[in-house]
């Protein structure tokens, strides 16, 4: 996903500021907001069967819980417009028994390549610039990128309780997964069955993140070639009808040089299926179908 990934420190922690979100001056407020948000998903109680985001249903009361668009946001209020998004974030998760992710707020200037929205599993947060509630707020676009995120916080979730379920010694657990000790002990307390509905998902992930050194390397990949800006950036060449015979052949040779890079972390079990669920809020320019879209017009040159 565009901007998803994070530069890590050698111990695999983000290298950005120091969150002070939950000291903020008005967190009260904030956590107050939480609560309203999830009443109101509440109050249309989901189907029992209704456990995943990978449903149109719980897409869809994400989407109903949203505060209406904005036509400006002060920047000096930008935290506490993401905090609100966050709130109905966490309300859908927490309507589908996942543990709420807190925010970790950076500035986009500190790094290249674009605005990272990524979810860091050993922190239970998603990191992210508040810059970008500011304005007009987000598009579907980034609520989809953040729907991705949130996703990848069930993954965790499911495939601890998996592990759970396995009678997986603690240390083991966290040595697939390394996460706060609170998440540990929630998916501890609610084991599934090999048998169970959603194990079959869960096994699957399971043997995508035990692939660790693999994904790494296709992570670095993307990150080390900006390969989300520069798709982006042919991406619009290509699909803009005012460009140019040469501006689009020199987009096309410039897709097609990092297009097996995209293509090779887009197909990670795990991303590739966090992209589909995104792709229900909005499957825009971060989507797999953008992708070969894209694909289709560059293979022309």
């Amino acid at each position: 996903m565009r901007s998803q990934l994070s530069p890590q420190r050698d111990d695999g922690s983000a290298q950005t500021p120091k969150d002070s979100a939950l000291r903020a001056p008005g967190h009260e407020a904030l956590q107050a907001a939480g609560a309203a948000a999830t009443a109101r998903i509440a109050a249309e109680p989901l189907p029992t069967d209704r456990d995943s985001l990978d449903d149109a249903v719980v897409a869809h009361a994400f989407l109903a819980g949203l505060s209406p668009p904005k036509t400006s946001i002060d920047p000096a209020h930008e935290r506490a417009e993401a905090q609100r998004f966050l709130a109905t974030l966490n309300a859908t998760l927490e309507s589908i028994g996942v543990p709420q992710v807190e925010p970790h707020f950076y500035s986009v200037g500190a790094f290249a390549g674009g605005n990272f929205i990524a979810f860091l599993g050993r922190e239970w947060k998603i990191m992210f610039d508040p810059a970008l509630f500011a304005g007009a707020g987000i598009d579907s676009v980034h609520e989809a990128l953040f729907f991705h995120e949130a996703r990848h916080a069930e993954q965790y979730f499911r495939v601890l309780r998996l592990l759970a379920g396995r009678k997986t010694p603690r240390r083991a657990m966290r040595k697939v997964i390394d996460c706060p000790d609170s998440i540990l002990d929630r998916a501890m307390t609610r084991p599934i069955a090999e048998h169970d509905e959603g194990t079959d998902e869960a096994r699957v992930w399971l043997a995508s993140l035990s692939d660790k050194a693999g994904n790494e390397a296709k992570e670095q990949a993307i990150q080390k070639n900006d390969v989300f800006v520069r798709v982006s950036i042919a991406g619009e060449t290509l699909l803009d009808s005012t460009s140019s015979p040469e501006a689009k052949a020199a987009a096309a040779v410039e897709f097609k040089r990092v297009y097996p890079t995209i293509h090779a972390y887009m197909a990670i079990p795990f991303e590739a299926d966090a992209y589909h669920v995104g792709a229900a809020i909005d499957a825009g320019e971060d989507s797999p179908a953008y992708l070969a879209r894209v694909k289709k017009l560059a293979d022309q040159y």
